[in-house]
């Protein structure tokens, strides 16, 4: 996923970098990293970036995703990713 792509999904969803990074578990300077091409996301981070950007395309997808990134960013330390790296939104599910 390039810098452009990053920022674009961000965008997308309406989010700060810091509502955005904090709903996807990362700093939000790392973040900024990613979007100014300066460091790449690792590969449990990619999938998140993946998974919301294709919900973008399913209408009631993107819903579900842009109502847990807005449940992520005001809940501490449930990020949508679970860090343990066994499953995309392991800490907080994706609403139903």
């Amino acid at each position: 996923m390039r810098p452009d792509d990053i920022r674009a999904l961000r965008s997308a969803y309406g989010m700060t970098r810091q509502e955005f990074a904090k709903a996807i578990g990362v700093t939000k300077q790392t973040l900024y990293f990613w979007e100014h091409g300066t460091h790449s996301p690792s590969r449990y981070d990619l999938i998140v970036l993946c998974k919301l950007w294709m919900a973008l395309y399913n209408p009631k997808a993107r819903d579900r995703a842009k109502v847990a990134l807005i449940n992520a960013q005001s809940l501490p330390s449930a990020p949508l990713w679970d860090r343990n790296g066994d499953g995309y939104v392991g800490a907080l599910p994706l609403p139903t």
